[in-house]
């Protein structure tokens, strides 16, 4: 055997030895990098704070408004509180989900909310907090804790779990932002840590910290996107999953715009030109597919379609339309509250919507009922300006205490069953009233204007009603 290896075994020359290590050698530095460049190309680059925001602007829920002065002295409200925003065009769940507060330069996360829940596609959710009998009470909250928080500097975070987030808080050395279960940020006053170049302003007992555009404006950038508001009467509300839909216009997903048929733009009528009194409100209604016209000419005597009919009354039926539209009510109903509204009535789910949330009642009396088994709507009948009231009140949550003493309207006495509707409305300049004056509606000793709450509600009033109500700040397209 080892006489045949000796035969079989193969010399090299070193020169040739020396060719066969080179050649190894550079096979091995290939290999090294090949494994090198194939890491780079599977590990994803991680972006500093400068480059990479919590989360891209638009596709998440974002912090929208922020309140520290429950509790102090002259506070605006009794509670201290975190609304959220949905600004995307899908529903967002939340399951162990938490709201997360320090102080300004704290860099622990001790004050943790947790939170469960789905958010609509421009919905909000609030979160109350701490707080004290001075003030006025927010809506009911979405959820609640007792987290103490500053009015006037502060930082909170959204996380999309209930662990508390790393140490962190300081801009310069571990921004919050970073971390990866942050959802959004929010560094207020003299916090050392926020998203983008700067802190959103200062809070007060009488002012709140809220992101722009009711919400939407979301460049990842705090000093840019929000704005300290002053508390003038019940305004700004903070807003939970009751409040109306706001869906974004701007780097999201907006709502539907239908144009009126035969125009290149929406909200365009015949009987609305732009220098009518009730133009901006039917316009902004229309231009949110709120409510509509009348494409058929033989509804448009004289004026030609499309046309609005802005000085027709209003049905409770439309009503309960415009009202729901306008509120972003859009779940499914199935069952009949009133025999006059079966499911296949034109304005059934409307009605139901509203029903189901005690903002509409009905008839309970046979005579108003009319050959129908009460309950009934009378969904054909017109509404009137004190039922109108109602209605938008109580869909737009304003529910806050009216003073006994308040009144806005001399033919609207507290004694009026509609009152504190109506006087909710006349606070945030969604009704005026007419001038006194008249020989049957005399200026009494405050020369107070009249409301003439059983007059029918006209669609050119519903439309300011709902309009100021639920898009104060409404803007629309130029008309061309």
């Amino acid at each position: 055997m080892g006489s045949a290896s000796r035969h079989n075994s193969r010399h090299f020359t070193p020169a040739q030895i020396l060719v066969a290590v080179i050649v190894l050698l550079l096979l091995a530095g290939l290999g090294i990098a090949g494994q090198q460049t194939a890491a780079k190309a599977a590990t994803p680059q991680k972006l500093n704070s400068a480059q990479q925001p919590v989360n891209a602007a638009g596709t998440n829920l974002v912090i929208s408004q922020v309140y520290g002065g429950g509790g102090l002295n002259e506070a605006g409200y009794k509670y201290d509180f975190i609304e959220l925003f949905n600004p995307t065009s899908q529903p967002i769940t939340m399951t162990s989900w938490s709201v997360q507060y320090a102080s300004a330069v704290v860099t622990a996360w001790e004050n943790i909310t947790v939170i469960n829940g789905v958010v609509g596609p421009g919905k909000y959710f609030l979160i109350s907090e701490s707080g004290g009998g001075v003030g006025q009470d927010i809506p009911t909250p979405d959820a609640s804790a007792s987290i103490a928080m500053s009015s006037s500097a502060g930082k909170v975070a959204l996380v999309n779990t209930t662990t508390p987030i790393s140490p962190c808080g300081d801009k310069t050395v571990n921004t919050c932002t970073d971390e990866p279960s942050v959802v959004d940020f929010v560094g207020y006053g003299s916090a050392a840590d926020y998203e983008g170049t700067g802190a959103a302003p200062a809070g007060s007992a009488t002012t709140t910290v809220m992101r722009d555009l009711d919400g939407c404006e979301d460049t990842d950038n705090n000093v840019a996107n929000f704005s300290a508001v002053a508390i003038t009467g019940t305004s700004p509300r903070p807003r939970n999953s009751e409040s109306p839909a706001h869906l974004c216009s701007q780097g999201n997903p907006s709502p539907t715009v239908t144009s009126t048929p035969g125009t290149s733009e929406c909200g365009q009528f015949t009987d609305v030109p732009s220098g009518s009194a009730f133009y901006p409100y039917v316009r902004c209604l229309a231009c949110r597919s709120v409510l509509a016209g009348y494409t058929d000419p033989a509804r448009c005597p004289g004026v030609g379609a499309p046309c609005f009919q802005p000085n027709v009354s209003m049905t409770r039926g439309q009503m309960a339309k415009v009202v729901s539209n306008a509120a972003g009510f859009s779940e499914g109903h199935s069952e009949v509250t009133f025999n006059d509204v079966p499911t296949s009535h034109t304005f059934y789910m409307f009605i139901q919507r509203l029903s189901s949330r005690n903002v509409v009642s009905g008839y309970s009396d046979a005579g108003r009922c009319a050959g129908v088994q009460p309950p009934c709507f009378l969904p054909e009948a017109n509404v009137n300006r004190q039922q109108m009231s109602k209605f938008v009140a109580l869909a737009a949550t304003f529910t806050e205490p009216v003073p006994s003493a308040q009144q806005t309207f001399a033919d609207v006495p507290s004694s009026n069953t509609f009152w504190e509707f109506i006087e909710r409305l006349a606070t945030r300049g969604v009704v005026s009233g007419y001038a006194c004056g008249r020989a049957d509606e005399p200026c009494d000793d405050q020369s107070r204007p009249y409301f003439r709450p059983t007059n029918d509600v006209t669609r050119g009033q519903a439309s300011k009603f709902v309009s100021l109500a639920f898009f104060p700040n409404c803007e629309v397209p130029a008309r061309k």
